[in-house]
């Protein structure tokens, strides 16, 4: 038989071409799955929608709202700045408020893509849809690029950008550079006076910002939002134009909650769709950890410390399940529907922290505390009765700062606020704390003089009782090293403890100052304190005590100024009420606060100058909270408990709250305390806490 060789090479061919197209097919889905995989962030490396619908059916018939479902492409892109900041001050100003807004567009949901500003071209941009500038300094270059990529659709969030004035006036503005706040806090709050003109934008957010660009919009640019302090509004703060929406300043780390929500409505309004890419990312991450938590019930359910919990974890599951059902895998374009998923999203979240609280037991005999402070009269049974529904058995209430407290004593002025309503706003909340049957430690803040009156602040100056930096300016901070401030504080602590019921006296700001800088104090009544307990003359000062032979002996001095002052007020209070328990808020990093501000605090611990310790430990990671606790632990020896102080203000959600609570407990922390109480989420904090983390 005759074989036809064309006709046997053109079938080979075509199998080989079937073959390859095939393979081709395959990489294509890997990699699209990869980037899509990349794309969504640390929150949502889970299982994907379809498999999420294979592990519970019950997901998998969803109704598909209207509008085109979104993609899972990137649509954002993150330029971060390399062109160097203007000074070291704003270089790490920026490293930090990076390393939120990665984080926050993390926990939103939002896949991103990053790009250094140096190399900004309209073809490295084009393929996004949206690109955040976070404190940028750009040049004329790199402003046509931005020109160009307006002009092919593309739209900007620019946060503190410097450059060109054709930078600012594609944002339609003139900009008269960079300023300090003329009053004090000028830069405190963003007022958005109509946040109805973008969706979910909340109406103000918290900025306590050092400095602004100072913005004049022209002729059509909108004014989104306005510097706000003290009922006083000034200048614009952030505006909205056809090139996108530019703030004066970048995102601090305050608020973080409302933080979240305006970087969400910022970009959405920006993007209509990234609504629902937002909503379509976390609801893949809310099933699968939802099919994760059922798993781990199951191994847990028999658990001595999670007995009873039954009836609460299936409630959660079934409101996790019911807001998940609700959402479609690949929601709408659309803002409002695809806001109107994400907001289902967020309910399957709660339910789904509430849920991780049930697994977790509720270990006997801990501490479970909050700081609260307050500059107006207080609902104290309010506070008290939420903080014992949340799980919590112990209020840290401030009661005073260096110069200034909220009850009528003979030693300092009473705050104005607290003379005005009357009464003993101390003894009213005492009494609260008793009524819902949590222990009440009265938090005194020592030496920091920032909110007494003016007239307290200049008799203290005019006394020569500040301190002063290496060039004799005084600051408005107590020296530590006066006997005077000394003996004052003492005072203090006995007459509260001599005139009130409470059950313990914590001390915070028991150092020296930290701002604008460490080099204090060098004062004339510090050199007389100083050559009177060395015995020796210091010829030239202040320089033999900053950088001379004399430097170790001076700083040691001005540790033993603060060490002997918790040793004085503890052995004070011991003598008068035995019971009271004297605590310290102490900070986290040891031992750079030993030689920074003079804080030696494991030394009071192993001394036995403490009942307990509590390290400011204001970390946003659970597993550094861990560590930090098992080095605590390890400093003072297990002299004395220590209690994890939780910076539940700076988290962003509940989840992560609990998240940080388990890790204290983890460490070895012997409790914890929240703060604080002041914070708008705190509600939601405590709603999780108390669904079995924090259960009586």
């Amino acid at each position: 038989m005759r074989i036809s060789l064309t006709t046997s090479s053109q079938a080979v061919h075509r199998a080989w071409n079937a073959v390859l197209a095939g393979l081709l097919l395959v990489l294509s889905v890997l990699l699209v799955a990869h980037v899509i995989h990349l794309s969504q962030g640390p929150r949502a490396r889970g299982a994907g929608a379809s498999s999420v619908a294979m592990l519970d059916p019950a997901l998998s018939h969803l109704a598909s709202p209207p509008g085109p479902p979104v993609t899972a492409d990137r649509r954002v892109v993150l330029v971060t700045p390399v062109h160097p900041a203007p000074n070291n001050a704003e270089a790490r100003e920026r490293r930090w408020a990076l390393a939120r807004l990665s984080r926050m567009l993390d926990r939103l949901g939002i896949p991103y893509a990053s790009l250094p500003d140096t190399e900004l071209s309209l073809a490295a941009l084009r393929p996004y849809a949206v690109a955040i500038l976070p404190g940028n300094v750009l040049t004329q270059g790199n402003t046509q690029s931005l020109e160009a990529y307006v002009a092919a659709g593309g739209r900007i969030l620019a946060l503190f950008p410097r450059g060109p004035d054709a930078l600012y006036t594609l944002f339609g503005v003139s900009c008269e550079g960079v300023r300090g706040p003329a009053s004090p806090r000028q830069f405190r709050t963003l007022l958005f006076r109509e946040p109805d003109q973008v969706l979910g934008l909340p109406e103000q957010m918290e900025q306590n910002s050092p400095h602004a660009l100072i913005l004049t919009p022209a002729e059509g640019t909108r004014t989104l939002g306005w510097w706000h302090s003290r009922g006083e509004t000034t200048l614009p703060a952030a505006t909205l134009n056809k090139a996108g929406m530019l703030v004066g300043h970048l995102l601090t780390a305050d608020d973080p909650h409302r933080k979240r929500a305006f970087l969400l409505a910022a970009l959405a309004h920006l993007d209509s769709s990234l609504w629902g890419q937002a909503a379509s990312t976390r609801r893949a991450a809310a099933a699968s950890r939802l099919e994760a938590q059922r798993a781990r019930w199951k191994r847990l359910s028999s658990h001595p410390g999670l007995a009873g919990r039954g009836p609460a974890v299936e409630r959660y599951v079934a409101e996790a399940r019911a807001a998940l059902a609700g959402v479609a895998q690949r929601p709408p374009s659309d803002a409002h529907h695809g806001r109107a998923a994400y907001q289902k999203v967020e309910a399957a979240e709660r339910a789904l922290d509430c849920l991780e609280s049930a697994l977790t037991p509720a270990p006997a005999g801990e501490l479970r505390g909050f700081w609260i402070h307050t500059y107006q009269p207080t609902d104290w049974d309010s506070v008290m009765a939420k903080a014992k529904a949340g799980g919590l058995n112990a209020a840290f209430v401030r009661v005073g700062r260096g110069g200034n407290t909220l009850y009528p004593n003979p030693l300092l002025p009473l705050d104005p606020w607290a003379k005005e309503a009357g009464g003993d706003e101390l003894q009213r909340a005492i009494d609260a704390a008793r009524k819902h049957g949590l222990a009440f430690h009265a938090w005194r803040v020592v030496y920091h003089l920032g909110s007494a009156p003016r007239e307290y602040q200049e008799r203290m100056a005019a006394e020569d009782r500040l301190v002063r930096d290496p060039e004799g300016t005084q600051h408005n901070w107590a020296n530590p090293g006066d006997p005077r401030n000394q003996e004052l504080e003492y005072q203090v602590a006995l007459d509260l403890i001599k005139r009130y019921d409470v059950d313990g006296y914590h001390l915070d700001y028991i150092r020296y100052p930290e701002v604008p800088h460490t080099r204090f104090d060098y004062g004339e009544v510090s050199r007389r304190e100083f050559e009177r307990a060395s015995g020796v003359r210091v010829k030239r000062w202040p320089q033999d005590v900053r950088t001379g032979s004399m430097r170790e002996r001076y700083e040691e001095w001005q540790r033993e100024n603060i060490s002997r002052l918790v040793k004085r007020i503890y052995t004070g209070i011991k003598e008068v009420k035995p019971k009271v328990q004297v605590s310290a808020a102490v900070w986290r990093n040891y031992p750079s606060c030993r030689d920074g501000v003079r804080q030696e605090w494991p030394r009071w611990v192993r001394a036995g100058w403490l009942d307990f310790v509590v390290p400011m430990n204001y970390v946003l990671d659970a597993g550094e909270q861990e560590q930090m606790v098992r080095a605590h632990i390890r400093e003072v020896g297990g002299a004395r408990p220590v209690i994890a102080g939780i910076g539940s203000w700076q988290l962003h959600s509940p989840g992560e709250v609990l998240a940080h609570v388990r890790a204290a407990r983890a460490g070895g922390a012997k409790g914890f305390v929240l703060f604080s109480f002041n914070d708008e989420a705190i509600g939601d904090h405590l709603q999780v806490l108390s669904a079995g983390a924090c259960s009586p």
